[in-house]
């Protein structure tokens, strides 16, 4: 159970970074039609500034991930060509 428990851990972490890139997209994509619909409102939420903010968090996140999984990659490797 408990190796059960990490493995689900770990993918939960190294997909997270989906979800604010996925927002972050939708944004944009409210912004685009917001604008082409000409139905921008003054004080509304700025969709422009919540995708950047959210873009550089997902790739953020996947930055971290993609290092950890690197760096796990080599330990397993080192130890497997020092055995």
């Amino acid at each position: 159970m408990k190796k059960w428990s990490i493995r689900v851990f770990l993918i939960a972490i190294s997909m997270g970074w989906v979800i604010p890139t996925r927002f972050g997209i939708s944004c944009l994509t409210q912004w685009c039609n917001d604008e082409m619909a000409g139905t921008h409102q003054m004080n509304t939420i700025d969709h422009l500034a919540l995708f950047n903010y959210s873009i550089l968090l997902g790739l953020a996140w996947l930055s971290i991930v993609s290092f950890c999984w690197f760096i796990a990659f080599f330990r397993v490797k080192d130890k497997r060509i020092n055995k």
